[in-house]
C-alpha cells in the first residue's frame, strides 16, 4: 500500500493530536504537544501556478545562463539553466522578505542580498540587513545592519568586490536613524554611513559608474504608512527626496538639481547607459504628477468642474487606442461604442495610442460633441460622442498622499500617462517622468511624461546596448524604441504590476521581466512572453483546511486570488500544479471553509470585499457590508 505522503500526514496527525485533546463534552483542553509530530518532516505542496511578487533579478554578465530572482515573501531562487530548474537559497534565514540582490562583478561566487522589500504598500515585511554569500548564495553570513528594515539597493565596485554601498530606506511605519547609505571597504566587516538626511528620509536607489567607480548616484526618499491608509503611503514624498551624486567614493555628495524638479519628490531611480560614458537615465514622481499646462479650455474646464469625460477604460491596440471597458450608461455608451472598439480618430486627431485618446479628452470640455472613428470586426465606423461633465473639478493643489484625482494628465494610482511630456506646458518637468543625462547627471532633460503608480514600481531600464530601447515598470510594462520619445504598454498575456526587468547586455531581444505574478522571459523585446511557473513562491496570506477526507486546503495570495488544493492525491508524484484551482479573484486575504459543508468557502479580498463559493458548483455570491466607519488595511 501506498504510504501517506509526510505532509498530509503532518496535517492528519495534528487533527488526530487535537481530537485527543479534548474532554469528555467536546471542550478543548489543549492544543497538540510539539513531540507528538517531532518526527514528521515537511513537504512542499505547492502551489507554482500563479507565481508571486518578484522584488529584484540579477544575472551575472560573464554567465546569463545563472539568474537571481528575490521575491518580496519567497525568498530567493537561483537557477543555472535559465530557469529550467530552480533552487531555493535562503530559505533559513529570520526572513524570506527580500528587498534587493546582487552578484559582485569581479567574483560571481560573491552574493550579497538585502532584506525587507522595498516597495511601499501595505502587505510588506521587513528585514533584518544585509547577507553575503562567497559560495554562489549556497550558504549565507549575516554582515549587520539589523536596523535598515528594508533595503532599496546593493551596488558593489566593478572590481573590488570588498567595496559595497547599501541603499537603507529605513522603516515603513515611522522614522528611525539607520537611514541613508552605508559603505564597507572589508567585504562588510565595518560599515560606515556616507549620506544620512533625516529619519524620515531614506536611500530607494543608488549605482555605480563601472567607467569610473569613484562616481556614484544615489536617489533619496521619504515615506511612510500608517494604520489605515489604503493603497497609497500617508507620506510619499518630502523636502529630502531627490538625486545625489559623489565623485569621490561616496566620502562627499552633490545634490543634482538642474532641469530636475524642484517641487518635493517621491519615489526615483536610475539607469545608466554604460556604454556611453555619462549617459543615465532617470524615472521620477513628484507632488505635481499629473498636472500641466494644456490648453486654456483644458485649464478652464479643469479649474470650474467641466472637464470632459468618456466613460471607457482602454489600452493601447495596434494604431489605435483599444476599449477594454465601457461604463453603462455613460457617454460612450450612449453613442454606441462597445468593449473591443478600435478608436483610430478623434475629431481631426488621429488616435494612435491610448495616451492619444486621453490627451483629445483632456483638451475638452463637458458637452463637447466630436466625430469618433473606429474598428470593429474589421469594419470602419463612424460615431458622434458628446462628452459627459466630470463633477468636482481640481485646484492643482495635492494631499498628503499625492496629486488629487482632478489632476488633469493624472494616470492610475497617483500616476502620470505617458507621452503627453509636449502638452504640460514649460514648467512640465515638474511634474516628473523619465529624464536623461549626458553629462554625469549634472543637467537632465526630460523625454517623457510617464510614471505609472510610482511609488509602488518607479522603474526604468535602458538597453545595455541600444539607448534607443528604454523599459519603465508600473502596472503595465512600457517599451520605447525611440528613445523615449513615445512608450507602449507590452506586457500581453502575462500578469501586471512589475517590479524588474533585465535586458541581455549580448541580444537585444531577450529580456527577463518580474511581476507579482511571478518571472516572465520574452525572446522578441516583449511582443510575446512565457511565464515560468515552476517554482513556488507564492506570497499566502492565510491558509485554512476543510473537514473532507482526504481534507483541502485553501488560501488568499498576494494579487493572486483565493486558491485550493488537496492534502494528498492517489498519484505517486504526490500533488500537482493541476491539483490546485483558483475560487475567488482580487488580492486573495483569509478562506474560511464552513465546518459543515466543506463545498462552501468564504474568501476576502482587499478593502473588506467578502465572497463565498461553492467550490462544487463554482456559485459565488457577494457579501454585502453593513455598518458605518468600517477601515480596512488594504
Amino acid at each position: 500500500m501506498q504510504k501517506i505522503l509526510p505532509l498530509a500526514l503532518l496535517f492528519c496527525t495534528l487533527a488526530t493530536a487535537q481530537d485527543n485533546a479534548r474532554q469528555e463534552d467536546g471542550s478543548a483542553t489543549s492544543s497538540y504537544q510539539a513531540h507528538q509530530v517531532a518526527g514528521i518532516p515537511w513537504r512542499n505542496i505547492g502551489p507554482a501556478n500563479m507565481g508571486g511578487r518578484i522584488t529584484d533579478i540579477a544575472v551575472p554578465a560573464k554567465d546569463i545562463s545563472t539568474w537571481y530572482i528575490a521575491t518580496a515573501g519567497g525568498g530567493l531562487w537561483k537557477t543555472v539553466n535559465r530557469g529550467t530548474t530552480w533552487t531555493a537559497q535562503f530559505q533559513h534565514q529570520p526572513t524570506v522578505s527580500l528587498g534587493d540582490i546582487a552578484v559582485a562583478p569581479s567574483n560571481l561566487d560573491t552574493v550579497w542580498v538585502g532584506t525587507g522589500e522595498e516597495n511601499a504598500r501595505n502587505s510588506v515585511s521587513f528585514g533584518d540587513g544585509v547577507y553575503k554569500s562567497t559560495d554562489g548564495g549556497s550558504t549565507w553570513k549575516h554582515m549587520g545592519l539589523e536596523k535598515t528594515f528594508q533595503i532599496g539597493h546593493i551596488a558593489i565596485h566593478p572590481k573590488d568586490e570588498n567595496i559595497v554601498f547599501v541603499a537603507a530606506l529605513g522603516r515603513l511605519w515611522g522614522p528611525n536613524p539607520e537611514r541613508g547609505i552605508y559603505r564597507t571597504r572589508d567585504g562588510g566587516n565595518t560599515w560606515q554611513k556616507v549620506l544620512y538626511i533625516d529619519t524620515s528620509t531614506g536611500c530607494i536607489d543608488l549605482r555605480i559608474d563601472p567607467n569610473r567607480p569613484r562616481t556614484i548616484y544615489a536617489a533619496m526618499y521619504e515615506r511612510e504608512r500608517d494604520m489605515f491608509d489604503s493603497n497609497d503611503p500617508a507620506v510619499r514624498f518630502g523636502e529630502g527626496s531627490g538625486f545625489f551624486r559623489s565623485d569621490d567614493g561616496g566620502d562627499t555628495w552633490k545634490k543634482l538639481t538642474r532641469g530636475l524638479p524642484t517641487c518635493k519628490w517621491g519615489r526615483s531611480a536610475f539607469s545608466l547607459f554604460n556604454k556611453k560614458p555619462g549617459t543615465l537615465f532617470a524615472i521620477i514622481e513628484t507632488e505635481r504628477s499629473g498636472w500641466g499646462s494644456g490648453t486654456q479650455k483644458a485649464r478652464q474646464a479643469a479649474r470650474s468642474g467641466g472637464s470632459a469625460y468618456m466613460g471607457i477604460s482602454g489600452k493601447d491596440g495596434e494604431n489605435g487606442a483599444l476599449l477594454s471597458a465601457v461604463t453603462p450608461g455613460g457617454p460612450s455608451a450612449k453613442a454606441g461604442l462597445k468593449t473591443g472598439d478600435l478608436i483610430t480618430k478623434m475629431g481631426d486627431k488621429n488616435i494612435a495610442a491610448y495616451a492619444d485618446l486621453i490627451a483629445a479628452i483632456r483638451n475638452a470640455s463637458g458637452g463637447d460633441k466630436t466625430e469618433i472613428q473606429l474598428k470593429r470586426d474589421g469594419a470602419e465606423q463612424i460615431v458622434e460622442l458628446t462628452y459627459g461633465t466630470r463633477g468636482g473639478g481640481g485646484t492643482g493643489g495635492t494631499s498628503r498622499r499625492g496629486p488629487s484625482s482632478g489632476a488633469p494628465f493624472s494616470g492610475r494610482l497617483g500616476g502620470q500617462i505617458p507621452n503627453i511630456q509636449t502638452q504640460q506646458g514649460d514648467k512640465g518637468y515638474e511634474t516628473g517622468g523619465i529624464f536623461r543625462s549626458d553629462d554625469h547627471g549634472e543637467t537632465w532633460t526630460r523625454i517623457n511624461s510617464l510614471n505609472d503608480r510610482p511609488f509602488y514600481f518607479s522603474v526604468i531600464a535602458v538597453d545595455p546596448s541600444d539607448d534607443q530601447h528604454i523599459y519603465s515598470c508600473g502596472v503595465a510594462f512600457y517599451a520605447s524604441h525611440d528613445g523615449g520619445k513615445s512608450f507602449r504598454s507590452a506586457n500581453r498575456g502575462v500578469h501586471a504590476d512589475f517590479h524588474a526587468v533585465w535586458v541581455n547586455p549580448d541580444d537585444s531581444d531577450h529580456l527577463l521581466l518580474g511581476s507579482d505574478g511571478g518571472i516572465n522571459v520574452s525572446y522578441d523585446q516583449g511582443r510575446t512572453w512565457e511565464l515560468l511557473n515552476n517554482f513556488e513562491i507564492g506570497q499566502f496570506y492565510h491558509a485554512d483546511v476543510d473537514n473532507a477526507v482526504p481534507y483541502n486546503i485553501y488560501g488568499g495570495l498576494q494579487d493572486n486570488g483565493t486558491w485550493g488544493g488537496p492534502s494528498r492525491t492517489r498519484y505517486t508524484d504526490g500533488i500537482a500544479k493541476d491539483d490546485w484551482e483558483q475560487i475567488y479573484g482580487g488580492d486573495g486575504f483569509r478562506a474560511k471553509v464552513d465546518p459543515e459543508d466543506p463545498n462552501i468557502v468564504f474568501a476576502t479580498s482587499q478593502n473588506g470585499n467578502l465572497g463565498m463559493v461553492n467550490v462544487a458548483t463554482g456559485q459565488q455570491s457577494r457579501v454585502q457590508r453593513s455598518g458605518t466607519g468600517l477601515q480596512f488595511n488594504w
